[in-house]
């Protein structure tokens, strides 16, 4: 009897899902439904017109298998929108990944839409040539006789095709952000090596901040893109692992769609290499602005040490001005001194004084005005470092030139 096998394809981490569209499809069928605690069993119900429903894993996968007589093309196709349609209004589309539709015993020519020939092993069949989804698919095989081993192999082989172009589908998308900002980081690049006067370290410290915080991101895209070409990668030999012997060399159905894997797993390595050109340039880039902030900062310590250096030749001139000033002041008052010693001494002791010979006059005075010079700037320093001890020392000289000039007074009073 002619009938067609409904497959449905859903994630088997989603164990709600597929309850739910378990239930959705034995209630359409009228069908008795076996109680199973996890999606991983298998489990089967039969209808009273020949129907069947199954449900068994295949690696991640959950196959849920339907079997249904067929009742004219129109029909069953109404019938297959039907069951899509139940799917949708259970929100599974999310969990769902494919699904198929494997014609036994129906003629290709009733199918609106060309169709296209293929085989598996010596098995002729037909495939929906349309392909207006990736992940839905329509078989037809005329002789009902050469179902079974058809039924074995194209599930599996649409579970492998599915998966690779859902993946295909979640990394394409990836990588039109990766090339957003690949491209950003590509500008950024630019502006940091061609901005003219990057001489202030600020900016430069922001450019190379900026630089470090787009070549992270990309950096993590990197390593998605190689996680991505490793995961196409491995899910393209599985396929062709599992195809190899059973299709023949020219197939035009399904090496088209492997060959679109290949494609895509192509891109992605190219889109890896121009990363990694885009990532060179960054780290060059950072490289010249670390240079260029610390040839700022080499910069900046030379006008420092210039202006240290300035202001020390500076302080060396204050210095000596200061010596001169204070030698011609030691030595007015060194003069001062001995002018007001001399008229002091000649009015106390005017006799004597007159007596008394030039050169003792004359060293005398010249000790007075010395001791009193010095002891007024050594007392001065003295009050400055607090030592008290060297004052009463300078008194006492000076006290000591005093009680001479006392003396000498007497001797030749």
């Amino acid at each position: 009897m002619p009938g067609f096998f409904h497959y449905f394809y859903l994630l088997l981490s989603d164990e709600h899902d597929i309850e739910k569209a378990w239930e959705e499809f034995a209630a359409s069928l009228n069908l008795a439904c076996p109680v199973s605690k996890t999606a991983e069993e298998c489990r089967m119900a039969l209808g009273p017109n020949g129907e069947k429903l199954s449900l068994y894993p295949m690696g991640h996968i959950a196959v849920i298998e339907l079997f249904s007589p067929f009742a004219g093309m129109e029909q069953t196709l109404s019938e297959i929108e039907r069951r899509r349609a139940a799917l949708e209004d259970r929100d599974i589309q999310v969990s769902l990944i494919g699904e198929s539709v494997l014609f036994e015993g129906v003629p290709a020519s009733g199918y609106p839409g060309g169709v296209q020939e293929t085989r598996y092993r010596d098995t002729r069949f037909y495939a929906d040539a349309k392909d207006e989804s990736l992940y839905r698919r329509a078989y037809f095989i005329d002789r009902q006789a050469e179902v079974s081993g058809l039924r074995e192999w194209l599930p599996r082989t649409d579970c492998l095709l599915f998966q690779a172009f859902r993946q295909m589908s979640y990394y394409r998308e990836q990588r039109e952000t990766f090339l957003k900002k690949r491209d950003e980081l590509d500008t950024r690049t630019g502006e940091v090596l061609l901005r003219k006067g990057g001489e202030d370290i600020a900016l430069l410290e922001e450019d190379l901040e900026r630089l470090s915080q787009v070549y992270g991101v990309m950096a993590n895209y990197g390593l998605m893109l190689r996680s991505a070409g490793e995961r196409v990668e491995s899910g393209i030999k599985e396929i062709e692992r599992w195809i190899e012997g059973h299709v023949p060399a020219g197939d035009g159905f399904f090496a088209p769609r492997l060959s679109m894997l290949k494609d895509f797993s192509g891109i992605l390595g190219k889109s890896r290499t121009d990363l990694d050109i885009s990532l060179e340039n960054a780290r060059s880039a950072a490289e010249v602005v670390k240079n260029r902030i610390e040839l700022a900062r080499a910069r900046e310590g030379l006008t420092l040490q210039e202006k240290i250096t300035s202001l020390m030749k500076q302080n060396v001139m204050i210095q000596e001005e200061s010596l001169t000033i204070g030698i011609a002041a030691s030595f007015i008052e060194f003069v001062i001194v001995i002018y007001y010693g001399l008229n002091i001494w000649k009015t106390l002791a005017d006799g004597p004084f007159h007596h008394m010979p030039f050169l003792l006059k004359f060293a005398l005075i010249l000790a007075l005005s010395g001791a009193v010079t010095a002891g007024t700037h050594k007392a001065a320093k003295a009050l400055k470092e607090k030592k008290r001890k060297d004052i009463f020392i300078w008194a006492g000289v000076i006290a000591a030139v005093v009680l001479l000039m006392v003396i000498a007074s007497l001797a030749y009073s």
